[in-house]
C-alpha cells in the first residue's frame, strides 16, 4: 500500500518551497533578468540560459539556502563528490544517498502494477509485453527532454512554472496549471485513502465502517505527507516502495504455487476448464484494448512531478542516473509480474488488480 506515494504530495513541498525562499532566489539568480524580480518565481519563457550560466544558478540557490533552517535542494544520487559541497552546510563529499531515485521507486513501483495481468489478458501476452517496453521507452524519453527544459530554467520550482513559461509568462496559466496539479494529486491520494480503508477492512474484518477506516487512512496519509523536503520524504518513499514490491512479488509467487485460480471451474461467467494463455488476443473488443492499454499507460506517466524532483537535487545533471535506473526496474518488474500472474490465473479468471484471483484463501490474506 503506497500511503506515502510521493506524487500524492509533491504540491505541499513545492509550494512550501516557492514561498520560504523562491523571492530571494529571484533577486539573485544570474539566470532572470531585472525584469523577472518582480514576478518572483513565474518567469518569462525567453529566460534561456547555457550550460555554464545553469551550473553557475543551481551553485547560487545551493549558496543562498546554506544558511536556512530549511534546506532544498538537498536530493542527490549516489555520489562520492560533488562540485557544490563547499556551499552547503552539512554537506561532505562522502555523504551518500539515494533519495532522487527513491523518490522514483516509490511514484512509479505501486498497485496499479497488478493491473498488468488484466491487461496483458485483454490485448494477449506479445502485444501486452511490447507495449510495456514501447510506453516506457516514451516516458523515458519525454521525461529526459524535460530534465534538459528544467536545467536550462534552473529556476523552475515545479509544473506550474513550466506551465506558465509555455503561455508567454502569464500568471493565470501559472495558477490554472496548479488547479491541475493540486486536482491531480488529490484524486491520488484519495485512491490511496480508499485502498488503505479496503485494506484495513481485509485485514481486521471488522464490523467498523469503512468511513471509519478511511478517516484513519487519511489521518495516516497526512501524517507521512509532513515533511518539508523530498529528501526527508525519500525515507518514507523507500520504505513505500520496499513493501509495495514485496506485496506484487509475494501475489505472482502465490499465483504460481496455488493449485488454481479463485473460481476455478465454478461455472461463472465462463470460469471452466484449465486457464487459457494467449499470445495475441483477438477477441477483446476495441473499448477492453484500448483500457488495457490506459491501464499501462497511466503506471508509467508520471513526467508531472519530476520538476519538483529536479528542483530539489544538489546536482540536477544526476538526474538521468535516477531516471534510467527506475526505468529498467519498471520493465523488468511489470512485465515479470504481468506475464506470470497472467499464466497461471488464465484469462477467464482474471481479476484487475489480480489479487482477487489468488485460489488459495490463507495465501491472500497474508500477501495482503
Amino acid at each position: 500500500m503506497a500511503l506515502a506515494r510521493s506524487a500524492s504530495v509533491v504540491v505541499s513541498s513545492t509550494i512550501s518551497h516557492q514561498k520560504h525562499h523562491g523571492s530571494e532566489d529571484s533577486a539573485h539568480d544570474p539566470a532572470m533578468g531585472t525584469g523577472d524580480v518582480e514576478k518572483g518565481v513565474k518567469n518569462k519563457p525567453s529566460l534561456l540560459v547555457s550550460d555554464s550560466e545553469s551550473a553557475l544558478s543551481v551553485g547560487k540557490q545551493l549558496e543562498l539556502e546554506a544558511n536556512n533552517a530549511i534546506k532544498y535542494r538537498t536530493c542527490s544520487w549516489p555520489k562520492v563528490n560533488h562540485p557544490h559541497h563547499h556551499l552547503t552546510s552539512g554537506y561532505y563529499p562522502w555523504t551518500v544517498s539515494t533519495h532522487t531515485a527513491a523518490l522514483l521507486f516509490s511514484e512509479y513501483i505501486c498497485l496499479a502494477i497488478m493491473s498488468f495481468p488484466s491487461s496483458y489478458s485483454l490485448l494477449g501476452l506479445v502485444p501486452g509485453l511490447i507495449l510495456t517496453a514501447v510506453v516506457a521507452a516514451f516516458v523515458l524519453y519525454t521525461s529526459l527532454i524535460l530534465w534538459k527544459f528544467c536545467l536550462r530554467h534552473p529556476q523552475v520550482r515545479d509544473v506550474c512554472d513550466i506551465g506558465q513559461m509555455l503561455f508567454w509568462g502569464k500568471s493565470w496559466a501559472w495558477y490554472a496549471t496548479a488547479v491541475m496539479f493540486l486536482l491531480n494529486n488529490t484524486f491520488i491520494q484519495a485512491l490511496h485513502v480508499l485502498v488503505g480503508a479496503k485494506y484495513l477492512n481485509t485485514m481486521t474484518n471488522h464490523s467498523t465502517c469503512t468511513i471509519t477506516f478511511g478517516i484513519i487512512t487519511t489521518f495516516i496519509c497526512f501524517v507521512v505527507s509532513l515533511p518539508r523536503t523530498f529528501s526527508a520524504l525519500a525515507k518514507i518513499a523507500t520504505a513505500s516502495a520496499f513493501f509495495t514490491f514485496v506485496s506484487v512479488l509475494l501475489a505472482a509467487i502465490f499465483a504460481g504455487i496455488g493449485p488454481h485460480p479463485l473460481g476455478y471451474n465454478s461455472g461463472i461467467k465462463g470460469m471452466t476448464g484449465e486457464p487459457i494463455v494467449r499470445a495475441f488476443n483477438t477477441s477483446s473488443t476495441f473499448i477492453q484494448g484500448m483500457s488495457a492499454f490506459l491501464n499501462i499507460s497511466y503506471t508509467f506517466i508520471g513526467q508531472i512531478t519530476l520538476p519538483s524532483f529536479i528542483a530539489e537535487m544538489r546536482e540536477p545533471r544526476d538526474f538521468p542516473k535516477a531516471l534510467w535506473a527506475v526505468t529498467i526496474a519498471e520493465i523488468i518488474v511489470f512485465s515479470l509480474v504481468g506475464a506470470i500472474v497472467y499464466n497461471y490465473v488464465g484469462e477467464q479468471y482474471m481479476t484487475s488488480p489480480a489479487f482477487g484471483s489468488i485460489g488459495n484463501e490463507n495465501l491472500r490474506w497474508i500477501k495482503t
